[in-house]
């Protein structure tokens, strides 16, 4: 079930998605999560969602639009707390810290055909 949302966030959602960094951000990261959910049997290991969003020059995605995404999802019950696991990112800083691992719970969003995204 998906929260009851307000004008206010459907105002936001709809400047950031019309902002062109984090719009074209935003929809990678769904890319990235969606496509670890599809092959982990709806699981989300965030180094795995981070090593789609990585090429040879780093990651392609704001790290801050990252975890912000994480929060929306999870604030919209698209995905929920599944255990942990240790951050296996060297380059931000977090290497050997806890970080959770998620579980898709809205079948409808992890179906939705995923567009370029790139």
């Amino acid at each position: 079930m998906t929260a009851v949302r307000g004008p206010h966030e459907e105002a936001v959602d709809a400047v950031n998605a019309s902002t062109h960094v984090h719009g074209r951000d935003q929809r990678r990261i769904d890319t990235a999560v969606r496509t670890v959910a599809r092959r982990e049997a709806g699981f989300v290991d965030p180094n795995m969602v981070r090593a789609e969003l990585t090429n040879e020059h780093g990651l392609v995605v704001n790290p801050r639009v990252l975890s912000a995404r994480y929060r929306k999802l999870l604030h919209h019950s698209i995905i929920a707390p599944a255990g942990t696991t240790t951050n296996l990112d060297v380059a931000g800083g977090n290497h050997g810290k806890p970080m959770r691992l998620y579980e898709v719970i809205d079948e409808a969003w992890l179906n939705v055909e995923d567009g370029d995204g790139q």
